[in-house]
C-alpha cells in the first residue's frame, strides 16, 4: 500500500435465520480489497465448473453445493476473506448484521486510512441510511452502503452459500459439517466473535 493512500475494502453481506424467530441468526461477510477483480473471475470460473452458476443456494443441488464449496473453501486465495457470525436468542437482526460487518472489516484492514463499500443482499432502499449510520456510529469508515440482489453479484452468491452451509452445519447436516470443518481448518472460513 502506498503511503498516504486510502485502502478500499468491499464487504458483501447476506444473512439467514429470521424464520427461526430469534433462535438462530447467521450473517456472512465476504471481504475483498485490491484483489476483488481477480477473486471475481475465480468465483465465476468455479460457479461455471461446478454447475452452480447463478443459482441461489437453496435452489442448488447438494452435490453442486459440495463441489462449489470444496473449491472455494479449499483454496488459499480465499484465506481470511470469508467471515460469519452466529447469534442465538435474539431478534436484533439489524444490529447483529452491523456488528458482523464492522468486525469483519476491522479484521482485514491493513491501515487506519480506509473506506468500506458495503453490499447487502435484499437491503431495502429505506434501510440503506439506517445501516450506514449504524456502521458509522460504531466507528466503521463507510463510503457507501447498497442493497443488492444475490443473482447480481458473485460475491453475494458466495455469502449466500456461506449462510447456507453454516446454517446446515448448525442443523447437523453431515456434508455441511464436513465443509464447515474444511473451511475452519484451512482458514478460509472465519467465525466472528
Amino acid at each position: 500500500m502506498i503511503k498516504g493512500t486510502t485502502e478500499k475494502i468491499y464487504a458483501y453481506v447476506d444473512e439467514t435465520g429470521q424464520d427461526t424467530m430469534g433462535d438462530l441468526f447467521i450473517v456472512s461477510v465476504v471481504v475483498t480489497k485490491k484483489d476483488r477483480d481477480d477473486l471475481l473471475n475465480i468465483l465465476k470460473d468455479i460457479e461455471k465448473a461446478t454447475g452452480k452458476n447463478k443459482l441461489k443456494w437453496i435452489k442448488t443441488k447438494p452435490e453442486i453445493q459440495i463441489a462449489y464449496l470444496e473449491k472455494v473453501l479449499g483454496s488459499q486465495l480465499f484465506k481470511n476473506k470469508i467471515h460469519f457470525s452466529i447469534t442465538v436468542d435474539t431478534k436484533a437482526y439489524r444490529d447483529s448484521t452491523i456488528v458482523a460487518i464492522a468486525t469483519a472489516v476491522n479484521k482485514v484492514k491493513d491501515q487506519d486510512k480506509y473506506k468500506a463499500v458495503v453490499f447487502i443482499d435484499g437491503l431495502k432502499d429505506r434501510e440503506v441510511n439506517i445501516v450506514g449510520s449504524g456502521l458509522r456510529k460504531i466507528g466503521l469508515r463507510v463510503e457507501k452502503v447498497r442493497g443488492v440482489r444475490d443473482e447480481s453479484s458473485v460475491f453475494i452468491r458466495l455469502a449466500d452459500a456461506i449462510c447456507g452451509v453454516v446454517r446446515k452445519s448448525q442443523e447437523n447436516v453431515g456434508y455441511a459439517e464436513t465443509l464447515y470443518k474444511i473451511g475452519i481448518r484451512k482458514g478460509t472460513l472465519k467465525r466472528l466473535k
